[in-house]
């Protein structure tokens, strides 16, 4: 159904969302998280997918993200079409885009573009 929206909240000691809109305002729309954190500073980024603790903690305008990963670009800000999967992967990056990294440390040390 066009505009509508799916998803739940789960409350123990963590937050819990899936879904559409279930991560940010209005008008950043198609985001998905999953993890105490995750997207939490979104405004109107778009199609993010965050997924482990702070994953895609900072990002506000960047689209079409896919973390996968405690800190998985957790400082990225507006860097958009990035692919992070594992800890800390791209943890450092703020602005890049294009980025892909699986693993550790170090592939989160790409200074930012």
């Amino acid at each position: 159904m066009k505009g509508s929206a799916v998803g739940f909240g789960l409350s123990v000691s963590v937050s819990l969302a899936l879904g559409l809109l279930c991560a940010g305002t209005a008008a950043a729309q198609n985001n998905t998280k999953l993890g105490t954190g995750a997207l939490s500073s979104i405004t109107t980024g778009h199609d993010d997918t965050a997924l482990g603790f702070n994953a895609l903690h900072d990002n506000t305008t960047g689209f079409e993200n896919t973390s996968t990963g405690a800190d998985a670009l957790e400082n990225n800000v507006d860097g958009f079409d990035n692919t992070a999967c594992g800890f800390s992967a791209l943890q450092m990056n703020t602005s890049g885009f294009k980025n892909t990294a699986t693993g550790c440390p170090p592939s989160h040390r790409i200074p930012p573009a």
